[in-house]
């Protein structure tokens, strides 16, 4: 009899142990599938482009038509594509929006890419392709007339919100018209110089730029920042062929632009935005590791958690912006000991979060780099335009000394590689005729 209850107690055991394993697998599991709550970094960002999208730009609607034929409304267009994108594709096909067809559009207005003012002003080839058709700038600039109509009629705005939600899938921009406008530009102030009126091509240039680094200062998306910065790069080193031919007397020395000028916080919030979006896609998806996936939504749930994966993340985009808004030399200063996407180790709630983050993001420092490299640019026109002696106040600190050249060029040095010549001007040696 007591060898009987002795196995029975050692079944019930057993099976109580069983039931304990169990529960605690269960317990387990349940526990498991519950995220973080966003914490305030991430919603504050969140926030901030939602309530920007409920703006209604006219700069932006005009740029989102820009590329409409001839004789068509611009803003109309614009409006068009802006309700189409956010159109669900079955609205679109009963009332038959559709896709913009080519009567609508103006890609045959598009210069070819061979185009010789489709080039960086800078470069010696570009250079001397435009020289060499200089006969050929009045017609190019009234062939392509409505670029640089519509170019000077977008610059000329003072306010510009991007009216979409950031996506991998968001519709960019045509920035064609901006750049084959701004080369447009380029040729007809060169054109006035041909005509020995000096002082009004260096009005109309100044007035150019003017414009351009206000576009700079309102970007609210990475692309149209870097846009403007390169549109501006090109005009300073016009500005620098234009001293060359005819020393500008009345120059006003050129602000470096601006701490508001520089600043990435509206570009990089977007860029988060646009990670956030693509992490909640992601929440128990089956699709989670590959396309037509079948993973169980109980088990993505436990090995995934898209807002502790975005709390953990948005310190990299904080302090990326945080590196926007400090002056150059503090700047550079920073980014030689950055240490962003380092040290967080792996999460057992979180564990393919934790591995998303141990992938390196985008090194957005880079882009505010370029900005600040324009600074260089506008230092060395400075002294060639005001005709300054004695050394150079290299923006980054004297640490990177004070010129260099550079084949044909002039060149301050800086704490990054400068691939697309931003901190240099050229040397001409005999003017455009």
């Amino acid at each position: 009899m007591n060898l009987y209850f002795y196995k029975l107690a050692k079944l019930k055991l057993k099976t109580m142990k069983i039931f304990i394993v169990l529960f605690l697998l269960l317990f387990g599991v349940i526990f498991l599938q519950f995220d973080d709550a966003p914490n305030n970094e991430v919603t504050s960002y969140v926030s901030l482009i939602e309530n920007r999208m409920e703006i209604e730009s006219e700069a932006y609607l005009y740029l989102n038509g820009i590329a409409v034929s001839e004789g068509q409304d611009v803003i109309s267009e614009g409006v068009r594509l802006l309700a189409e994108y956010k159109s669900p594709p079955l609205v679109l096909a009963l009332f038959d929006g559709g896709n913009p067809t080519k009567e609508n559009r103006a890609s045959e207005l598009a210069p070819g890419r061979d185009s010789f003012f489709n080039c960086k002003f800078l470069d010696e080839a570009c250079f001397s392709a435009i020289a060499a058709n200089s006969e050929s700038w009045g017609y190019e600039v009234g062939h392509w007339s409505e670029y640089l109509k519509r170019y000077e009629k977008f610059i000329s705005y003072s306010e510009f919100i991007t009216m979409t939600r950031p996506s991998v899938k968001e519709k960019i921009q045509d920035y064609t018209y901006l750049v084959f406008g701004n080369r447009l530009k380029m040729l007809s102030i060169l054109s006035l110089v041909r005509l020995e009126l000096h002082q009004e091509a260096f009005d109309k240039l100044t007035e150019d730029n003017a414009r351009l680094r206000k576009h700079v200062e309102l970007a609210d998306n990475l692309i149209h920042k870097m846009v403007f910065v390169s549109l501006l790069a090109n005009n300073l080193d016009l500005l620098i062929y234009l001293n060359s031919i005819k020393a500008i007397y009345d120059f006003q020395e050129i602000p470096l632009l601006s701490l508001s000028e520089i600043n990435m916080t509206l570009p990089l919030v977007r860029e988060f935005v646009m990670g956030h979006d693509a992490l909640l896609e992601l929440d128990g998806s089956p699709e989670i590791f590959e396309i037509g996936g079948n993973m169980p939504y109980w088990l993505v749930k436990a090995i995934f958690k898209p807002y502790m994966t975005m709390n953990d993340s948005v310190n990299d985009y904080s302090e990326s912006i945080r590196l926007s808004t400090l002056p150059s030399k503090e700047f550079a200063s920073a980014i030689e000991v950055i240490e962003i996407n380092e040290g967080r180790g792996r999460s057992f709630r979180n564990y393919i979060g934790s591995v998303l983050n141990e992938v390196s993001m985008p090194s957005y420092y880079k882009y505010t780099a370029r900005i600040h490299d324009l600074n260089c640019k506008i230092t060395l026109v400075n002294k060639v335009l005001g005709e300054k002696e004695g050394g150079l106040d290299n923006p980054y600190g004297t640490i990177y000394g004070q010129n260099k050249e550079k084949g044909n060029l002039i060149c301050l040095g800086g704490p990054l590689e400068d691939v697309s010549n931003f901190r240099c001007v050229r040397k001409y040696k005999s003017p455009i005729t």
